[in-house]
């Protein structure tokens, strides 16, 4: 199974919601800042390209905005997983999202949690929709066992379908990115996922993104495509954008887990999303 699926049990607690229009209308119109004042030297795009209409845009040079919730949880499924907000942060114009041992996860509503493991950040867009244009700015520290996603996640919380457009396994060094559709019906002979992969170095910054169309997903990296995917099992429901960092149970067929060459504290480091729908 891959990292992005056992997002299904998590509890995500964040700010009161918000229109992803508020924040869209904070860039939309603005001039285009420069690259060099951009953390990963490529700035974030404004206004409209061809076939598509911007609809949110975040640089992240604030707070994180009321458009995000943070997860808080352990994933279903993922005894060696666990998600605190206070592993999200925002400085420097990046969003972060940190994994490290940690001893005590808390929050306010909820209690603590006593861990004393790996524990790790996500944060979710509240604001869905169908079809659309994504793409995500973004880097990872080498890290084993600290695998990173950036996915496509049903707004009404029913597995499958899923997109997950980053993806890898937690190796070390970061060399190879996987774009998986989840697909059917959990449980019966519907039930499939379908997976490319792309050889590149995810310890540099790179734009990662998908092109979602009616029966078609084109996955993209700066600006070129390099898979496609098309048929029934393309989504046609409202999703949501995540991103996310999590670490695994050893054991496991596909990811791996952390070891005594994980770094004490592994990033993945996002410095602009961009989403869009079509014209």
């Amino acid at each position: 199974m891959t990292v992005g699926a056992l997002a299904l049990a998590i509890g995500a607690v964040g700010p009161t919601a918000a229109s992803a229009a508020h924040r869209t209308q904070t860039h939309a119109g603005a001039s285009s800042p420069s690259s060099a004042s951009s953390p990963s030297g490529e700035a974030m795009p404004t206004g409209n390209p061809t076939g598509w209409k911007q609809t949110f845009a975040d640089e992240f040079t604030g707070p994180l905005g009321e458009e995000w919730s943070e997860y808080w949880g352990q994933p279903g499924s993922d005894p060696g997983g666990w998600w605190d907000p206070s592993h999200v942060s925002v400085s420097g114009g990046e969003l972060r999202l940190a994994t490290y041992v940690d001893p005590l996860t808390c929050i306010a509503s909820w209690g603590c949690e006593s861990i004393d493991g790996y524990v790790s950040g996500g944060v979710q867009l509240k604001e869905p929709q169908t079809y659309g244009k994504y793409e995500v700015r973004l880097r990872a520290d080498n890290g084993q066992g600290v695998p990173i996603v950036a996915l496509l996640w049903p707004s009404d919380g029913e597995w499958p379908p899923e997109v997950d457009f980053v993806e890898d396994t937690g190796a070390s060094p970061r060399a190879t990115n996987v774009a998986t559709l989840h697909y059917g019906t959990l449980g019966t002979a519907s039930f499939g996922q379908a997976s490319d992969s792309l050889s590149v170095n995810m310890s540099e910054w790179h734009t990662l993104g998908v092109e979602w169309t009616s029966g078609k997903l084109a996955y993209t990296i700066d600006g070129r495509v390099w898979a496609t995917m098309t048929g029934a099992n393309v989504p046609h429901q409202p999703m949501n954008l995540a991103l996310q960092s999590q670490t695994w149970d050893c054991g496991g067929e596909w990811e791996t887990c952390p070891g005594a060459a994980t770094p004490k504290e592994v990033s993945y480091d996002v410095d602009w999303v961009a989403i869009y729908t079509p014209a």
